[in-house]
């Protein structure tokens, strides 16, 4: 069966079965999703915590002054193979249902280095040591004497088998050749909700696959009211994820930390507005890839040249937030010269 034409072998994307991975889903109270019974009591351990450390005094409501509230908030935490590791619940202010001017004035969250917070964190609280990093917010990490290696086969295998596409051919590129896509292209989805969630679920994956973010950047342009050709141009992403599961970051522990930043942008690429439809920039710290970007300029360039030099404008922005966090680094900047 066509996965283009027949959109039914998605809903396990939105309702997982028991034989789902249980890191796609999150209780909405103290009960496992997966045997409907009650896991081992993490919101007494939490709110024990919570008085143990004194997080909180009681007082008295100020006059003309609301109360916020607070709720609890449950997550599953699970190993890299999606075995569930523990049962962990928070308890979480009701910031929504503050109102500025009366409730709260603060636009800012005051920043410390993370040396500092676990300093602190480690005076004043009690701590675990997990020994080394394995898994976090579904990124797999591992080491060896030539340095760190980040990737999402088990995100990547995990969305693949909620989309029911574990078994669909592979291609060798993220999109089709010569793709152009448009509003008006094909027929209209009856249901936007799959192709919206299937583009959400991408999104995350650039984190470890720069080169899906140009076709991420083009479908995600059409989530309003996306067509049966803009859903194609999903599944044949998801193709191509398929095919390079196990692809990720090396970061190398031997390499310089020279920074070099590439830029280039096409000239009046989008079929509907005549906007450019790339700037793409990527920044590599010796061997390291560690910053890219994909999008559409927000005016039309006039030339080639002023695309061009929009796009080593988005660029420099990011070099100068990176000069500051790398404190002035030596930099270069590659950009496509025989277009001035």
């Amino acid at each position: 069966m066509d996965p283009v034409l027949d959109q039914t072998s998605l809903l396990p994307l939105v309702a997982p079965s028991a034989d789902s991975p249980v890191s796609s889903q999150e209780p909405a109270s103290p009960v496992d999703p997966i045997t409907d019974q009650t896991p081992p009591l993490p919101l007494h351990r939490s709110d024990r915590a919570l008085e143990k450390t004194h997080t909180w005094n009681l007082v008295d409501l100020s006059r003309g002054k609301s109360n916020i509230g607070c709720k609890w908030v449950y997550k599953i935490k699970t190993n890299s193979d999606g075995t569930i590791e523990r049962y962990k619940a928070r308890l979480v202010a009701k910031r929504y249902a503050q109102e500025y001017g009366i409730d709260d004035e603060e636009t800012i969250a005051p920043v410390a280095r993370i040396t500092s917070v676990c300093s602190f964190l480690a005076i004043q609280f009690e701590m675990k040591d997990l020994g080394h990093l394995s898994y976090f917010l579904g990124l797999e990490v591992s080491s060896d004497s030539t340095g760190y290696y980040l990737s999402q086969a088990k995100y990547d295998s995990n969305l693949l088998s909620r989309a029911g596409m574990t078994d669909i051919k592979v291609v060798s590129t993220s999109l089709e050749m010569n793709a152009r896509l448009t509003p008006l292209d094909g027929t209209p989805l009856s249901d936007a909700t799959l192709y919206r969630q299937l583009v959400g679920n991408l999104v995350y994956l650039i984190m470890t696959h720069p080169d899906i973010a140009h076709a991420i950047h083009l479908v995600s342009q059409f989530l309003a009211v996306p067509h049966f050709t803009h859903y194609a141009a999903v599944i044949h992403i998801l193709r191509y994820i398929k095919g390079t599961m196990f692809h990720g970051f090396h970061f190398s522990a031997h390499s310089t930390l020279d920074l070099c930043a590439y830029v280039d942008a096409d000239w009046a690429g989008d079929p509907t507005d005549h906007h450019s439809t790339t700037t793409g920039f990527c920044f590599f710290l010796g061997d390291s890839l560690i910053s890219w970007c994909s999008k559409k300029q927000h005016i039309v360039s006039r030339s080639n040249t002023k695309a061009e030099y929009r796009a080593m404008a988005d660029t420099t922005s990011e070099l100068l937030a990176l000069c500051w966090l790398l404190e002035d680094p030596s930099y270069t900047f590659f950009v496509d010269y025989h277009t001035f």
